[in-house]
């Protein structure tokens, strides 16, 4: 049973005329007959009575039509839903800790508002996790803070430059230091995350002005670094963003780092053989956008998205 037969019993049925039918369809009437001739032989009954000019449905001809004109409009919503270019569907979006915890949410509630038919899901990596997850489709795509990817297996944008500073309690010494210098900053434990990203361009910015290398604490997330420099045991280095709160009550003061002000990029990541769905450009379109995301502070450089 072939699906053009079921188009023609339909057309038949609603014209009462194989000649009717095949000026609706734009065949010649011998295609008509011989397709219903065909999934006549095919369902052992005769559908049409044959009067002339005219046909009229048997009694088997009736009951076939509704379930014909089911199936009809089955395959009709799965054509539509197969090149409906709307977004909608689930999108999985990988983030490193300080994006996913401070940028993400308002994006997410903002997309929703927009495109109430993308279901986000959040997944918070690191970033080896990350790669292999993108590379195997386990992640549409990535926030990430830290350098480029490979170019040639990955398209990035970058969206902004978000400023990394030390981060102290009101009452910590440095923060009463009158020049505050890289040695300065050395002698007092730092509160770090794990290895790389950020905490690595601060310990060779450490290396460069020869300040010595400051004891480490490492600690688990951000947040757990937040609550021990609020417990008096060290100065943290973090993005400004993951401390806007602390800052804006007082209870946290941020300091850039001497003689070399440090940012990184926040990038948007996905793999370049992964489809681009329309959800997945709705989401890359809205982050792109300046309005989706609350500005740093001022003095800060901000600049235009660019491929990568």
């Amino acid at each position: 049973m072939e699906l053009r037969q079921l188009e023609i019993f339909e057309a038949v049925a609603d014209a009462g005329s194989f000649t009717a039918a095949a000026e609706r369809l734009g065949y010649v009437q011998s295609s008509i007959s011989m397709n219903i001739l065909g999934l006549e032989r095919e369902l052992g009954v005769p559908l049409f009575d044959r009067l002339g000019r005219r046909v009229e449905l048997t009694e088997a001809g009736a009951r076939f039509l509704p379930h014909v004109r089911q199936v009809r409009e089955i395959l009709e919503a799965a054509k539509t839903a197969a090149t409906d270019m709307a977004p909608r569907g689930q999108l999985t979006v990988g983030a490193c800790e300080s994006p996913g915890i401070y940028r993400l949410p308002r994006l997410i509630a903002q997309m929703h508002s927009t495109y109430p038919h993308i279901d986000i899901h959040v997944n918070i990596i690191t970033g080896d996790e990350r790669r292999e997850a993108l590379r195997n489709g386990r992640l549409d795509v990535c926030m990430t803070l830290d350098d480029l990817e490979d170019p040639r297996e990955f398209e990035s944008v970058t969206v902004r430059q978000e400023p990394i500073h030390l981060i102290l309690r009101a009452d910590h010494p440095l923060v009463r230091e009158s020049a505050l210098e890289p040695e300065v900053i050395a002698r007092y434990p730092h509160l770090a995350t794990e290895p790389g990203g950020y905490r690595a361009r601060f310990e060779a910015y450490l290396a460069r002005y020869q300040a010595g290398q400051a004891r480490a604490i490492e600690l688990g997330s951000v947040e757990l670094i937040k609550q021990c420099v609020l417990a008096g045991l060290g100065y943290g280095v973090l993005p400004v963003m993951a401390v806007e709160q602390e800052v804006a009550s007082g209870v946290l003061i941020t300091r850039p780092w001497p003689h070399e002000p440090a940012f990184m990029p926040l990038r948007l990541v996905r793999h370049k053989k992964h489809w681009n769905s329309p959800a997945l450009r709705a989401f890359w379109d809205s982050v792109i956008d300046w309005n989706t995301l609350p500005t740093v502070a001022a003095g800060d450089p901000q600049r235009p998205a660019d491929i990568s």
